[in-house]
């Protein structure tokens, strides 16, 4: 079956790894709790009152994820009601990003629960205002070279905080070991 693979896929597919194989050791966060045997943390956004405080009140967990050096960034973040989520900013990077819980205000247009975007690296992302009820949201930054984004009146030094734990975790991964 390798041998028909890499014949199909040539050079898109630069290595087949066996079932064994345990990946990347390349997972830090910002939740202080243990990785389950699966590798994964057990977390909720009921306990986001642990999580690093935002300057506009919120609260954000912060992970590193696959390659050291161009792994993804997964954000999840809290914000209380008719606060700013995020300033208005464009990132280097691809970015998804949707509405777990509550709303949002971005652009005149409301988000709501299930409400997602992808945004292409370089084009600029509208400031977005939580809801009545608040915004609980996920961000996943594509890859890390583009993770820190041009602000415009970032009110709240949003940036820079999320620079601050994303350069704390990158000082994690060389700790990391592989296990056997």
């Amino acid at each position: 079956a390798y041998a028909t693979i890499r014949e199909r896929f040539g050079l898109v597919l630069p290595s087949i790894l066996p079932d064994d194989d345990d990946g990347i050791q390349g997972c830090v966060t910002t939740i202080r709790k243990n990785f389950s045997k699966l590798g994964h943390v057990d977390a909720s956004l009921t306990e986001s009152y642990t999580w690093e405080p935002m300057g506009n009140g919120g609260t954000i967990a912060v992970t590193l994820m696959g390659a050291h050096d161009v792994g993804p960034i997964y954000l999840v973040l809290r914000t209380p009601a008719d606060e700013e989520a995020t300033p208005q900013m464009t990132f280097g990077s691809d970015v998804f990003r949707m509405v777990v819980q509550g709303s949002a205000l971005t652009g005149g247009v409301e988000l709501e629960m299930g409400d997602g975007r992808f945004q292409a690296g370089g084009v600029p992302w509208g400031r977005v205002v939580a809801g009545a009820n608040g915004l609980a949201e996920v961000m996943i930054i594509g890859d890390r070279t583009g993770a820190t984004p041009a602000a415009t009146d970032d009110t709240h030094d949003w940036v820079g905080r999320v620079g601050e734990l994303t350069e704390r975790l990158l000082a994690e991964l060389p700790t990391l070991v592989a296990t056997v």
